[in-house]
């Protein structure tokens, strides 16, 4: 009797251990799956309806939570989201979306093609024009527009089996590029998003996440329930931080991510292997100013010259935050070593000296400041010019009569690897007579690269690049993996632990 109690015991107890062993696996892979990403911003507004009017950080949770029919990566590649094809016919005139068969709302509902059009048209009726220009090449999209929605028998919106046919008024060969803007990430209920506070509970989202809390401190987003992808499962946005408290922070762990982190951190955070640097799409050009109080020829090389000079040795103090254009208008163009070879010699010969002072005009922002300040020292310091600067607001540098007094203005711009085209458009305020008649006959091309007009700007040293700037990116040892979308926006889905 004694030896079959100990044995019941003894069983007991080798089942006990065995359970709790199976207990103990199952709990750490539960909490290897249910990782939580903590990372800071600044303000974060309230109302997220308007995406346009938002900034690059409150854009990241519209990209958490919605999805478009069609995505860029961060090379510029453009890539399905919530299609699966998309035929092109009738030379870039009708667009059809073949949607993805398991696209669902985060209630785990059916994406419908009807529910995506909805979505287009409230876009039509609420977005600023500036907006949402693309789609309102769509036929009949502005006399919708222009009747408040009520006139919907022209529009070209039209639902298939499992698709959306859209059939513009006239060809846009980038019109798919267009839809990849965060503009277009699908959404219901637009007017909620104006409350995020009031309403986030109320909202079904097309994205991976949803937004489950929202207070005064911190939103946080939680991956879909249905979805079973190697993602994080919490993302905690903590609301209102400064940079010197998101570092202080991240350095006791507490925040795993800090885009654009001190300057004076980055060697230690690169030696660390903490650091992540990345393209932003963002470079910096300079307007020469040709006109009859401006410099000459000659001048407008010997400052160019100067400038490439000052830019080389910035970079060797800034090396994470730019890379010299070396002669390139885009990044990509830096591997034609026979063009900057060309350019380089072309610069180089040099008949005149510097003008005594020379004057610079920039937009007023805290990047401007300090690589302004830092122009002036180096020519000071390096040179018998006198390099004089103005920082202005946003109004007085648009004043063509204030831009004309200066010699040179530096010109912030977005930089589109995939769409040379863009960027000579949103260069056209600076052309002169001459270069806007180039611009239009090249425009009018179908493909056209602007190869003639850039050389143009070159040759005659008007306009010109600089640098083009990177995004660096704190992470802390849990993360392995971090990448943005080509607008800079975080991929959450993407982001790896160690």
């Amino acid at each position: 009797m004694i030896k079959k109690i100990i044995l019941t015991v003894l069983g007991s107890t080798i089942l006990g251990l065995v359970l709790l062993s199976f207990i103990d696996v199952y709990q750490e892979q539960d909490t290897k799956e249910v990782s939580a990403f903590t990372y800071a911003l600044g303000n974060i507004n309230n109302d997220l309806r308007d995406v346009t009017n938002l900034s690059m950080r409150e854009k990241d949770i519209i990209t958490a939570t919605s999805k478009s029919l069609v995505s860029k990566n961060s090379d510029g590649k453009i890539e399905n989201e919530l299609s699966q094809e998309v035929k092109i016919k009738d030379d870039n005139i009708e667009y059809e979306f073949i949607l993805k068969d398991d696209i669902k709302w985060s209630d785990g509902t059916q994406i419908l093609p009807v529910q995506i059009i909805d979505f287009f048209k409230e876009l039509l009726i609420t977005e600023e024009e500036k907006n949402i220009e693309p789609i309102l090449n769509i036929y009949g999209a502005r006399e919708f527009r222009e009747s408040n929605g009520n006139d919907n028998s022209k529009l070209a919106l039209i639902e298939g089996d499992n698709s959306i046919i859209i059939r513009l008024n006239s060809k846009d060969k980038d019109f798919l590029e267009k839809l990849t803007n965060p503009v277009y990430k699908l959404r219901k209920n637009l007017d909620m998003w104006k409350d995020i506070k009031s309403y986030h509970d109320n909202i079904v989202y097309s994205g991976d996440y949803v937004i489950d809390t929202v207070s005064d401190e911190e939103i946080i987003l939680k991956r879909v329930n249905y979805l079973n992808e190697n993602i994080p499962q919490e993302i905690n946005v903590i609301r209102n931080m400064s940079e010197e408290v998101s570092m202080a922070k991240f350095e006791t762990g507490e925040v795993d991510v800090v885009v654009n982190p001190p300057s004076k951190q980055l060697n230690r955070l690169e030696a660390e292997g903490r650091l992540k640097t990345f393209n932003a799409n963002k470079g910096k050009y300079i307007y020469l100013n040709s006109n009859d109080k401006g410099l000459d020829f000659e001048s407008r090389k010997a400052v160019y010259k100067t400038l490439n000079n000052v830019i080389e040795t910035y970079h060797k103090e800034n090396e994470h935050y730019i890379e010299v254009a070396e002669y390139s208008y885009f990044l990509e163009d830096k591997k034609n070593l026979n063009s900057i070879q060309e350019r380089k010699v072309q610069t180089a010969k040099i008949n005149k000296e510097l003008p005594k002072i020379v004057t610079l005009l920039a937009l007023d922002t805290q990047e401007n400041r300090s690589l302004c300040a830092y122009i002036g020292e180096w020519f000071k310091n390096n040179t018998k010019t006198s390099l004089r600067y103005t920082l202005v607001n946003e109004d007085e540098y648009k004043n063509i009569a204030l831009r004309d007094r200066y010699d040179i203005t530096l010109i912030d711009i977005d930089l589109s690897a995939n769409n040379r085209e863009k960027t000579f458009c949103d260069l056209e305020y600076w052309y002169n007579d001459n270069e806007k008649k180039l611009f239009d006959k090249e425009n009018s091309k179908n493909n056209s690269e602007f190869r003639e007009l850039e050389n143009t700007l070159f040759s005659n040293y008007r306009i010109l690049p600089l640098f083009f700037e990177n995004k660096n990116v704190a992470i802390s040892n849990k993360v392995k993996e971090i990448n943005f979308d080509y607008y800079g926006n975080i991929q959450f889905t993407k982001l790896k632990n160690k």
